[in-house]
């Protein structure tokens, strides 16, 4: 589940172009205390987003449908150098809007929604500025439903024909989508 709204989140992030095309975020990574290191033995460019999983919990519905509620931190880092802190903060604090906006509006089959739910800003670096906004998202997983209907259902003997009539019995195909 994990690596599913992983890919789905970066995928996000990556898709995020200026004006020019260019895409706004040039880093998209798993957290791993990135930010921990003065920034020279960095290997990563800004602005960056570091992902980072909370707890999951989840709930097994019946035939094996999942649903899961994690909380996703995404550390989202920019550059401070080049401008006053105020500045530095005010383009963060936007980029920070711009991502909560496109993955709000972001209905994947899997997810319910992504909702931002806290946002802390760390301003101790001289070289950038991180901040850490947490999303709740509420993911679905209906592989093992899938699965299960798929050797179960493979054929259903269905009976038809009207009222009074005498009943034939048709066999029919089953086509899951997945």
């Amino acid at each position: 589940m994990r690596e599913i709204i992983y890919n789905l989140i970066a995928g996000v992030l990556n898709g995020i172009k200026d004006n020019n095309g260019k895409e706004v975020i040039r880093h998209v990574d798993l957290w791993n205390q990135q930010t921990a290191a003065p920034m020279e033995e960095q290997s990563f460019y800004l602005p960056a987003v570091f992902i980072e999983f909370g707890q999951v919990d989840y709930t097994t519905l019946t035939r094996g449908r999942q649903t899961a509620k994690v909380d996703v931190l995404l550390h989202i880092v920019t550059n401070s150098r080049t401008k006053r802190l105020a500045e530095a903060m005010w383009a963060n604090e936007a980029l920070c809007n711009l991502i909560c906006e496109r993955l709000s509006g972001n209905t994947e089959q899997i997810c319910s929604g992504m909702m931002r739910t806290a946002s802390t800003t760390d301003t101790a670096s001289e070289e950038w500025i991180e901040n850490v906004d947490t999303y709740h998202i509420t993911a679905h997983d209906n592989t093992a439903e899938r699965e299960w209907l798929s050797t179960v259902l493979d054929t259903v003997e269905l009976t038809t024909g009207l009222a009074g009539e005498p009943q034939s019995a048709e066999t029919h195909q089953i086509v899951l989508n997945n």
